[in-house]
């Protein structure tokens, strides 16, 4: 069947312009519909038409040791989970990143990032209020205006960060990072879509995953409105990693780790696969409980270890999960 402009497999036969089994066109097999969905506490109801929505954001840094490739590949993979592995509408997938002028080793700067200009995945800017391009404010606004009672959204936060905020790109100098603080996009999401205190909520269920420093009471905070789940990629005040000697290109929690066993002579190393790397597909899906179980996995074996000295290397992240239940079962 159609979904936008792709034609795509929602009866996983491997024919993608078939008469598929997808009685409400909405991109979601009957039968994956019936078994991960209302009847089995999922979110998902067979008979009526349900839209998934997400919202992603990379964020970045002007400074030439904070600006990792990760935040980009991080969620430029999520994209194409959803949109390839899960077969999201792309016009439902909101990508929002940004170029920065990055300061290089000899002190002068250079453009560095992806945003619409370059990348035509990305919808609009990293930023908050600007008065002049398409922004996370933005995007928020539209998917409330869009959705529905019976649909989905995942937001991916992956950034630098701390506790009360992380950062996006100060919309009137791209030299410069700009505050988001959490209380202010979630206090945005709140109002938009309701599900806090005594609001209705516009959606069936919602998740964000979060992947910052000291990201831990974002998550929680998120999923105390209505059916949401809330994620981090570590607890407060503690770090989030990459993958080591990754040169910072690749999440732990999201994508992959590395363990390390140093026996003096020679280093034997495992990979993890993380949370974006062991989430299934369409035709062979996995739960949300089942991703952050494989990025705890990923992201608390981020380590070198020295057989005869202990651990010499450690970019260990211990991710935490507010609503547990609720996410063995929720499917995307």
């Amino acid at each position: 069947m159609m979904i936008g402009m792709r034609m795509v497999d929602t009866d996983c036969d491997e024919i993608s312009n078939d008469k598929a089994e997808d009685m409400t066109r909405d991109g979601m097999p009957t039968w994956y519909e019936k078994e991960y969905g209302v009847a089995e506490g999922g979110w998902q109801h067979p008979y009526l038409h349900n839209a998934r929505y997400a919202l992603l954001i990379a964020g970045g840094a002007s400074d030439k040791g904070d600006f990792f490739p990760a935040f980009w590949d991080s969620t430029k993979e999520a994209y194409f989970k959803l949109v390839e592995g899960y077969q999201y509408q792309e016009e439902n997938v909101y990508m929002m990143s940004s170029r920065w002028k990055v300061e290089t080793e000899d002190s002068s700067y250079v453009w560095k990032g992806h945003n619409s200009t370059t990348d035509n995945i990305v919808d609009g800017e990293c930023m908050w209020e600007n008065n002049q391009e398409f922004d996370i404010n933005d995007a928020i606004r539209m998917i409330g205006k869009r959705i529905t009672k019976t649909d989905f959204v995942y937001v991916q936060i992956y950034s630098h960060g701390w506790t009360s905020a992380f950062i996006g790109r100060d919309p009137d100098d791209p030299n410069k990072g700009k505050v988001i603080r959490h209380a202010t996009f979630q206090e945005e999401i709140n109002r938009v879509w309701g599900g806090v205190k005594s609001s209705d909520k516009k959606y069936a269920r919602a998740i964000m995953v979060i992947d910052t420093c000291s990201s831990e009471q974002a998550a929680e905070s998120f999923a105390s409105g209505k059916d949401r789940i809330g994620i981090s990629s570590t607890e407060d005040e503690k770090y989030s990693y990459t993958k080591i000697g990754s040169d910072n290109r690749y999440s732990a929690f999201l994508q992959e780790s590395t363990e390390g066993v140093n026996y003096g002579v020679y280093i034997s190393y495992t990979e993890h696969p993380g949370f974006l790397r062991d989430f299934g597909t369409i035709c062979s899906p996995r739960s949300i409980y089942h991703a952050y179980d494989h990025g705890y996995n990923a992201a608390t074996n981020n380590y070198i270890y020295w057989v005869t000295g202990g651990i010499i290397r450690d970019y260990r992240s211990w991710p935490q999960i507010y609503n547990e239940d609720l996410a063995f079962n929720t499917y995307l």
